[in-house]
């Protein structure tokens, strides 16, 4: 360009521009990732985070800024193409509870404009109890049955990683144990079934671990109960000797003896052996 002057003084200078097509695009304002366990790993892919109507390549870098919580794949340059999406997946790990948030940047050419997605997600410690069990008093030899209740108080769902019962030895106490790790749907109940089978007489008392994810403490349960087995002791009469096809004039008697100081006996039913010379003077008591 040439600026022309008063006497004769003239002077140039260049201009110079470059033309480029229009940068349209859309992309996505806020994405809320939910709520997941302190000390838990999720993985979400954010479809589309941004799609490009440019008629041409675009390259743009990602970026992310905000709670260290957050990290995404892919990062640094890309290519975004006409037409086409951009997806990013976002892994969360929350160290802590509470909301998070942080930004994904989307650098674009300085002629596109700044383009960037905001995110959020929130830290929640579970909340799962579990409940003692009391199996009662049974006989030895015999099984009884309960279940121990894992029960999801919280708002998310809950991972059991590791389940013991311990204590156990001569306790007759056994329990089914799941494939772990186990998931509890927040609200939801998992009930672990065990079993009483007392061999001795006297309480036993054996335990159940559980290690949850999020939780600092190993949450323990109780299993007791109680083996009996009453002591029953019978002592019979002898006569003195009577002539052959007589009824001797003695009154006869078996006593009944439950020599166990804790437990009651409870007798269904007393017989004579078939056959035999002695029968029943009165009717037995009930």
């Amino acid at each position: 360009m040439t600026v022309y002057g008063s006497c004769d003084t003239r002077t140039s200078f260049t201009v110079s521009g470059e033309g480029r097509p229009e940068c349209d695009w859309e992309n996505k304002q806020a994405v809320d990732l939910g709520r997941h366990v302190v000390g838990s790993t999720i993985k979400q892919k954010i479809d589309c985070i941004i799609l490009s109507q440019r008629r041409g390549n675009i390259r743009c870098s990602l970026a992310i800024k905000g709670s260290p919580d957050f990290q995404i794949t892919p990062s640094g340059v890309v290519t975004l193409r006409s037409g086409e999406c951009i997806n990013v997946t976002v892994t969360y790990t929350p160290t802590s509870v509470g909301i998070q948030t942080a930004q994904i940047d989307i650098n674009l050419p300085i002629e596109c404009g700044i383009a960037f997605t905001q995110i959020q997600a929130e830290g929640v410690k579970p909340e799962l109890t579990v409940r003692d069990v009391a199996m009662g008093n049974h006989r030895l030899a015999t099984t009884a049955t309960d279940s121990v209740p894992f029960v999801n108080n919280g708002v998310v769902d809950v991972d059991i990683t590791a389940m013991e019962l311990i204590d156990t030895a001569g306790t007759g106490i056994t329990a089914v144990l799941p494939a772990l790790p186990v998931r509890i749907a927040a609200g939801d109940t998992l009930a672990i079934p065990v079993a009483f089978r007392p061999w001795m007489r006297g309480s036993v008392v054996a335990r159940l671990r559980a290690t949850v994810r999020g939780i600092d403490t190993v949450l323990v349960a109780t299993i007791s109960g109680a083996g009996y087995q009453p002591v029953l002791e019978a002592s019979g009469y002898t006569w003195a000797p009577v002539l052959v096809g007589s009824q001797s004039t003695e009154q006869g008697r078996v006593r009944l003896h439950n020599r166990d100081q804790a437990w009651p006996l409870t007798i269904t039913y007393v017989a004579l052996g078939s056959g035999t010379d002695f029968a029943w003077e009165l009717a037995l008591p009930t």
